[in-house]
């Protein structure tokens, strides 16, 4: 009966790595953008694959199979492979970055995607699963990487002047981006769910 037992677990434990295995290329196998790519590329310091859904009930199977039993918006193995594993609306959110500007998706969005896809990254980067080392570093970095996505630090306002001829007067002016306070905004606020730092 021991003897049943044991091979019985040994089945079944072949089975679990077989499962996760299938699981685990399927999810590397999903949608994935060159933008993207190349833009958590930068942040990691190293070549990257991001890994997208192509739907939330997708993302649910890859939470599933890397054993998540919480909603999260990204994760990554530190040291096993380059990928990056994204949720499907945090993909959307900065692959239309990507290709439209910020303004396609909008800072609340963006500011979530935006740091998950950092905190990912700095995973592969520092090569670390600290968590809390991890969060701290995408805090005090992720400004750097905003311009990726489209929010510079400046932008440049235009006004018109009126002379005293009764004549308008073109006037440029460098400010600071409004729309990049705005995501940091929202940065900080998705970061306060993981206040560590």
């Amino acid at each position: 009966m021991g003897k049943l037992n044991n091979k019985s677990l040994v089945i079944t434990a072949l089975f679990c790595v077989l499962w996760l295995a299938c699981g685990f290329g399927l999810a590397k196998a999903a949608y994935q953008d060159p933008a993207l790519n190349a833009a958590a590329s930068t942040i990691a310091g190293k070549p990257v694959i991001v890994s997208c859904p192509e739907s939330i009930h997708e993302w649910a199977q890859f939470e599933d199979i890397a054993g998540f039993k919480f909603e999260v918006e990204g994760f990554t193995y530190v040291g096993r492979d380059n990928v990056i594993f994204l949720a499907a609306e945090a993909c959307k959110a900065l692959v239309a970055d990507l290709r439209y500007g910020p303004t396609a998706v909008g800072d609340y969005w963006n500011g979530l995607a935006i740091r998950a896809l950092v905190h990912e990254a700095t995973h592969q980067r520092l090569n670390s699963g600290d968590e809390t080392l991890v969060d701290c570093t995408t805090l005090a970095t992720i400004r750097s990487y905003l311009p990726l996505f489209g929010y510079t630090p400046t932008v440049t306002r235009v006004t018109y002047v009126k002379l005293k001829s009764g004549t308008y007067r073109r006037v440029s002016k460098v400010v600071p981006n409004p729309a990049t306070a705005s995501v940091m905004q929202w940065i900080t606020f998705w970061d306060s769910y993981h206040a560590v730092c």
